[in-house]
């Protein structure tokens, strides 16, 4: 079965999985804090076109009722009963930390003592060019580890488990 993500303007197949299975594995970024488990209620779509699976009372639970009445559902609940169309509803994924710019192309030179510090986190990466002359930050750039689509705590992700 076919899913078409309106606001994307991408058509994927479902594969038989949930959405948000299907989304991920597509390379579709959605609201995932929870990795699928139900219990966030932030991997909101809606639903243009096409059938699911009846609501579950969870979804019922974390959804307003003008969300369900204006076709919202989760997508890692949801399990397509045709081809669909749908729209990704998310808050979270477009966001920047401690960004201001590129890291400039430079020849490294020992003599003129820059440096780069790295920060690995579990949340961000970020890399900074520091003229270690003066400890001055020449420029940065960082962005949101890519695991987050495991899920957005650091939990989550330690408890992943790949099929």
């Amino acid at each position: 079965m076919k899913i078409e993500i309106e606001n994307l303007n991408k058509i994927i197949d479902s594969k038989g999985k949930n959405i948000l299975e299907s989304l991920l594995a597509n390379n579709i970024k959605i609201d995932n804090f929870c990795n699928g488990k139900g219990t966030c209620g932030k991997c909101k779509i809606k639903i243009l076109k096409g059938s699911l699976n009846p609501i579950t009372s969870l979804e019922k639970s974390l959804l307003s009722d003008d969300e369900i009445n204006s076709g919202i559902r989760l997508a890692c609940l949801s399990f397509s009963k045709s081809d669909l169309k749908i729209k990704t509803i998310s808050e979270n994924l477009d966001f920047k930390i401690l960004d201001f710019g590129e890291i400039p192309d430079f020849e490294m030179k020992f003599d003129k003592g820059y440096g780069l510090c790295l920060d690995i986190g579990t949340t961000s990466l970020a890399m900074y060019l520091v003229d270690l002359s003066n400890g001055k930050i020449i420029d940065k750039i960082s962005s949101i580890n890519s695991q987050v689509k495991y899920g957005l705590d650091v939990m989550t992700r330690i408890s992943f488990e790949y099929e």
